[in-house]
């Protein structure tokens, strides 16, 4: 037996004289299986290419919608009209500076948009928006809304947050309704 060989000469000559003494059907399935056999194998060798390439092939970017004209981001829409976007029911979480305590503010959040494409832009983006939220209100904490001002900071925090994130079609306003904290 040579090394690294699966099967012995003698082995060899046992499977030989096997399949010479099979019948017609037997040496049917012995091709299926070893056709069955290399099938799975060229399969599974094209699988691992496939997700190679796919690895390391580069996609191309998602280009951003052009919009024809746009107004400046601290101007009133100029057809005095708003296009209003609304998140229903966020949840959040505010820790106080001790980290002892947390809050939770549940409220709705309307998006102001100056055109109908902001508007779409803001739809189609919607998990976007809501990961600003999050990332916004992770900076606040409860002392920020003991006083009367600490709503209107987390407006001007989420309206520069999302005017930076959009800025093909930034919004010109944010709302903040039915505002609880527990």
């Amino acid at each position: 037996m040579q090394k690294g060989s699966i099967f012995s000469d003698r082995e060899w000559t046992e499977v030989a004289r096997g399949y010479r003494r099979a019948g017609w059907g037997g040496k049917a399935m012995i091709w299926l299986y070893v056709t069955l056999a290399a099938t799975i194998a060229t399969a599974t060798v094209l699988a691992i290419i496939w997700i190679i390439v796919a690895a390391y092939t580069p996609r191309p970017e998602a280009a951003a919608p052009t919009v024809a004209a746009q107004a400046p981001t601290n101007a009133p829409p100029a057809n005095g009209k708003t296009y209003d976007y609304e998140i229903d029911n966020l949840n959040v979480t505010f820790g106080a500076k001790n980290n002892l305590r947390v809050v939770y503010a549940q409220f709705s959040l309307v998006v102001q948009c100056p055109s109908e494409a902001c508007q779409q832009w803001m739809k189609m983006n919607r998990a976007s928006l809501r990961d600003a939220v999050f990332e916004v209100a992770a900076l606040q904490n409860v002392e920020d809304f003991k006083n009367t001002f600490g709503v209107e900071k987390l407006k001007t925090a989420l309206l520069t947050e999302f005017q930076s994130r959009f800025k093909h079609n930034p919004p010109s306003g944010v709302l903040i309704r039915d505002w609880f904290m527990r």
